[in-house]
């Protein structure tokens, strides 16, 4: 089973203003992005933790309300924060809310400080990963079934009721995300509709292979599991944003700052923010193949530009010597035509039920 290309936004909500954030999402949903993606925790992280941080599913609940074609859930889930009972409970409300526009992401959980200062039990790594297992067997009984029995070593739940049940049938596609080879994958493998990893093309590919084969020893077809990437990384003249990334990059990784610099050529250039043409020049020095212009906000989370108002720009930086693919962004035929037009070399139309990729191609003809 082939999965079409598609592009998404993550938005962390740490020191970041509502007002600010809300506009972004209503940009990014009108522009045509597939997903938007809040993330849960209770401290701002990879930063000071004594800062402003929005609750993560209240948060998401409200942006719901304020989008209306993009598909919408958390980039992921920690799963020691809640209950499953709680998750499954939460996830139809908001696929409710949402139109059945939800995606549930969810992990075992990372963050050790919140889990000490809020007094959340941490466990230990494999308390965790089994806890999750639990949990996605919870989850996925009261979506499905009239009432849920499970009694696991970390959470017991008896005749558990979930009415309403989710509008999505069977259940809000799962996503999981992480990286463990020995248990982590093979629950993705088991249970996930969507696999999320941060890692380089290589490795994204071997440990793709994984979970392949861990799918053949529980006897489930995983080229239906989705699988994605989140890239945040984006070269720009801004010195301290790119030691920034690197130093998360290198966290979130296992590796240091140095070896995640190494794999930038491997990675293809996305510019990000509030782009300028110098931006493109950096890429075409580097000797990329091409340019995606895609828009994260994480420089600002001011103002994001929609991709064509910033294509000319590029297009001219780049003066022919690579490709320059627009992500999305695109309403209608129209657009598109524009967006070719100005000297894109191809557009990602997306998909949307109103707004199919065949009936914007027909408005080219």
């Amino acid at each position: 089973m082939t999965h079409p290309i598609r592009f998404g936004i993550q938005t962390g909500q740490q020191m970041i203003e509502w007002s600010v954030m809300l506009d972004l999402w209503k940009k990014a949903d009108a522009w045509g992005y597939h997903t938007l993606w809040a993330f849960d925790h209770f401290y701002p992280i990879f930063v000071d933790p004594e800062g402003p941080c929005l609750e993560g599913l209240t948060t998401l609940a409200a942006l719901a309300q304020a989008t209306t074609r993009a598909r919408v859930g958390h980039l992921v889930l920690g799963n020691t924060y809640r209950h499953p009972a709680i998750t499954a409970k939460a996830a139809c409300t908001l696929d409710h809310i949402s139109g059945g526009r939800f995606n549930l992401g969810i992990g075992a959980g990372w963050f050790e400080l919140e889990h000490t200062t809020l007094g959340i039990d941490f466990k230990t790594v494999g308390g965790r990963l089994q806890a999750l297992e639990e949990s996605l067997q919870i989850i996925k009984g009261m979506f499905t079934q009239d009432k849920t029995t499970v009694h696991g070593r970390h959470y017991r739940v008896t005749d558990a009721l979930c009415l309403p049940k989710p509008l999505q049938t069977p259940h809000p596609p799962i996503m999981i995300g992480g990286t463990g080879e020995k248990v982590l994958l093979r629950i993705v493998a088991q249970y996930a509709d969507m696999w999320n990893a941060f890692s380089a093309p290589a490795e994204m590919a071997r440990l793709g292979a994984i979970i392949d084969r861990h799918g053949d020893a529980v006897g489930r077809d995983t080229s239906r599991i989705e699988r994605t990437i989140m890239m945040p990384l984006c070269y720009t003249n801004d010195a301290d944003r790119q030691s920034m990334v690197c130093n998360v990059m290198a966290m979130t990784r296992q590796t240091t700052p140095d070896q995640v610099r190494d794999q930038i050529p491997e990675l293809p250039v996305m510019l990000k923010g509030i782009i300028t043409p110098a931006d493109a020049a950096i890429a075409v020095a580097r000797g990329y193949d091409a340019i995606i212009v895609s828009n994260h906000g994480a420089r600002t989370m001011e103002y994001v530009p929609s991709p064509i108002e910033i294509l000319p720009e590029i297009v001219q930086a780049v003066d022919g010597r690579m490709p320059v693919l627009i992500d999305s962004g695109f309403r209608n035929g129209y657009d598109v035509f524009k967006a070719l037009a100005l000297g894109a070399s191809a557009v990602g139309v997306g998909r949307h039920p109103r707004h199919q990729p065949e009936e914007r191609l027909r408005a080219l003809a």
